[in-house]
């Protein structure tokens, strides 16, 4: 899950200065707060309580119009654009992800923007089971692909639709670890921000494990409006994917740069390798940015951080949130659980179904007998700035400090038989991931973090780190 001129909220909170000092209070210690509260808590896993509360306040986002204008944003730089195909993309999806994160947290200071780590359910027999894609998650669909319940039902699109569409696991695939771990190992900034629709002529060949394709399989994986970029961000499940996009890009930035170069190193400018739009000093349209910019160390010094990807060991087998289960095979790691109905085919004595258990490849009603591999969450009422993984989301927050990944091998399952699902859902293999949300004031047609009061007022106490903050997200 913000610049120009982004929020069009209302002016009476603009004028509440006793709101913008609460803000700004919240926004003090945006390096710590978090921090805080995991220790706390010993979770980095988004509260239910706290999921709630981003759903609303997308839904407040939608009402208001924002989230269409945002989402608009996005068709307009589909194609033929810096934004796709090239070195530009990460860098461009980096300050798109945080306009909307800040979106939210102007209407709940509270909540952290969320990631989908989509490798937790491409462990199960059938992602499309995952309970990701229940009610209480993104939703389910209806029998022509259009969500039809859950926080994001029956949201209208841009294109007059009544109703988002998804077409799962038709195409694509989701992430896996070894393919994050792939994408960890590459040496050069150009095989990250790589050439990805180079030209004949280009001295750099396509780099078909870079981050940029293997995002684009999740795309088409989710499929419906999200496998076009021109109505992809009709879909809430696009910043949570794009979320962790951005996490595994700074990781490999902590890994592979030091911080100058993390701010100054960017792909050669070859016409013949990408569009000049992709170019370090072009435009980032549609915002007063250059793309260079989306390289700045600022995004994650002072605006976010991410939690680590959720882990567990058989010496621990909790992977600290009720949606998640702990698979203690070697190496044991942590799956998203399956919803009522769905398939556990290869789960079976594990804490596989969401309140139920795995009775001859099926997740029944029932309550499960064995060790339990998940932890209740417990509520954290400090704000947060660092990004989380939802637990099917599993609610992980942005942090700097990069988890190993050191899950290179990933254990290959087989499901014998066939499922009676409807011929036109081809099966596929995916994975689960993760999760972000001022009170119940819905704003309008107010700029904060721009050119609000709001932001004058924040700089007026003299905070270097609120300073540093105002300016970043001023374009």
């Amino acid at each position: 899950m913000i610049s120009s001129k982004l929020y069009n909220f209302p002016h009476s909170f603009s004028k509440n200065l006793n709101k913008c000092r609460l803000l700004a209070q919240n926004k003090l210690d945006l390096t710590k707060s978090y921090q805080c509260s995991i220790s706390e808590t010993n979770s980095s896993m988004m509260t239910d309580n706290e999921r709630q509360r981003w759903h609303s306040a997308l839904q407040q986002l939608k009402r208001s119009g924002e989230y269409d204008r945002m989402s608009a944003e996005h068709r307009t730089v589909g194609s033929n654009s810096g934004a796709h195909s090239g070195p530009g993309f990460l860098a461009w999806h980096r300050e798109f992800v945080k306009r909307i994160e800040i979106a939210v947290r102007m209407l709940d200071p509270g909540i952290a923007m969320p990631y989908w780590d989509s490798v937790m359910d491409n462990y199960l027999p059938d992602p499309r089971d995952s309970i990701l894609f229940s009610p209480l998650f993104m939703g389910e669909t209806d029998s022509s692909g259009l969500v039809t319940n859950g926080p994001f039902a029956f949201f209208r699109t841009l294109e007059g639709r009544n109703a988002i569409l998804r077409r799962l696991a038709i195409e694509g695939k989701l992430f896996s670890e070894q393919a994050i771990n792939n994408i960890l190992a590459q040496p050069q900034v150009t095989n990250m921000q790589a050439y990805t629709a180079p030209q004949a002529g280009c001295p750099f060949q396509p780099q078909f494990g870079a981050m940029e394709y293997a995002h684009s399989s999740v795309h088409l994986w989710i499929g419906g409006d999200m496998k076009p970029p021109s109505t992809a961000a009709n879909d809430p499940i696009f910043f949570i994917h794009h979320g962790f996009v951005d996490f595994v890009w700074e990781m490999w930035r902590q890994n592979h740069q030091n911080r100058w170069q993390r701010e100054s190193t960017w792909p050669p400018d070859i016409a013949t390798c990408s569009n000049p739009q992709h170019f370090s000093y072009a435009n980032m349209r549609p915002w007063d940015k250059t793309n260079k910019d989306g390289l700045s160390n600022e995004y994650t010094d002072f605006l976010y951080r991410f939690a680590p990807r959720a882990t567990c060991s058989q010496q621990n087998p909790s992977c600290g949130s009720p949606y998640l289960f702990c698979d203690t095979r070697w190496p044991a790691h942590c799956v998203a659980k399956v919803k009522q109905g769905g398939l556990c085919r290869g789960f079976e004595g594990f804490d596989v179904c969401y309140n139920g258990v795995c009775v001859a490849g099926w997740c029944r009603p029932g309550q499960f007998a064995g060790a339990p591999t998940t932890r209740a969450l417990t509520t954290v009422t400090q704000p947060s700035t660092t990004r989380r993984t939802w637990a099917p989301f599993t609610t992980q927050f942005r942090t700097t400090t990069p988890r190993s990944t050191s899950r290179w091998t990933t254990m290959q399952r087989t499901t014998s038989g066939s499922r009676t699902t409807p011929s036109s859902l081809a099966r596929s293999s995916g994975n689960t991931g993760v999760s972000r949300s001022f009170d119940s004031a819905i704003l309008s047609n107010v700029n904060c973090y721009n050119d609000d009061p709001c932001c004058d007022a924040w700089v007026r106490l003299k905070n270097s780190k609120l300073e540093t903050f105002h300016n970043l997200a001023k374009d």
